[in-house]
């Protein structure tokens, strides 16, 4: 989950941008992303062949409809799956991982 604060300009954007890298392997060919907007439900897109590790994603999500009454935005990702580094072979790292957000971007 992410809280993301606005304030003044920020609180009349139309649109987010997020862009992100999918954690893929031999543990997981394959990822499903839902994203939630302050519990409101944006949609689910499907990677059937998410690549090794690729910055292949980005998603423009319109904020339309969104109560940002409160000043920040609420922002709820999950995933079918998450990737186990620690399978043999692959690495000894043992974090569950699934995505890293490398940006955020409100657009007007």
């Amino acid at each position: 989950m992410i809280w993301l604060p606005l304030a003044g300009s920020a609180m009349k954007v139309s649109q987010l941008k997020l862009g992100f890298r999918l954690f893929s392997g031999p543990s997981l060919q394959q990822q499903v992303v839902k994203v939630a907007i302050n519990d409101q439900p944006m949609g689910q897109w499907d990677f059937p062949n998410a690549g090794r590790g690729r910055d292949c994603c980005s998603l423009s999500l319109p904020l339309q409809g969104i109560d940002r009454s409160a000043g920040t935005l609420k922002i709820t990702l999950s995933y079918d799956a998450v990737r186990d580094p620690s399978v043999a072979g692959e690495s000894a790292d043992g974090r569950a991982l699934a995505l890293g957000i490398h940006t955020l971007e409100l657009l007007p």
